[in-house]
């Protein structure tokens, strides 16, 4: 029979309960971290189309606002990426707020689309490389 100072104060079930309780404790708190974005920018598009993503925060509000226009609301979730397009030339900001009210450094998103004259040069460069492919395979045909 062991006797009373023999006893280690602390056994390790008791530590080991103290530890995890300490550690579920904590969990809660980092869970709830600042949101930011992963990508500081600026971000810029000649498409119309940006793919957002973001750390942090369980739930999260996601405001675009375009130059000289109001806000407005495109996310409210708890997920960590978005994909945006549709959007028109211009510079845009995209303000992340969490949950319990932070926020992430806002992200500017510039959209220049690409020049309507070089696209349509371009196209007839294309229309002149296939009107001459067609000619040379009927002009082949005609020569067999």
């Amino acid at each position: 029979m062991q006797g009373a100072c023999d006893r280690p104060i602390f056994s390790m079930r008791v530590l080991a309960a103290k530890i995890l309780l300490a550690c579920a404790l904590c969990a809660p708190m980092a869970a709830h971290a600042a949101p930011a974005f992963t990508d500081p920018g600026p971000v810029t598009s000649d498409s119309g189309q940006v793919a957002v993503a973001w750390t942090g925060g369980d739930e999260v509000l996601l405001t675009l606002t375009k130059d000289g226009e109001a806000a407005r609301d495109i996310y409210r979730g708890s997920g960590d990426t978005l994909f945006l397009s549709g959007l028109a030339e211009g510079d845009y900001r995209l303000d992340l707020t969490g949950a319990d009210g932070a926020q992430a450094q806002p992200l500017v998103v510039e959209v220049r689309h690409q020049s309507l004259t070089q696209a349509l040069l371009l196209a007839a460069i294309g229309a002149i490389v296939f009107l001459l492919t067609v000619g040379a395979i009927l002009r082949g045909a005609r020569d067999d």
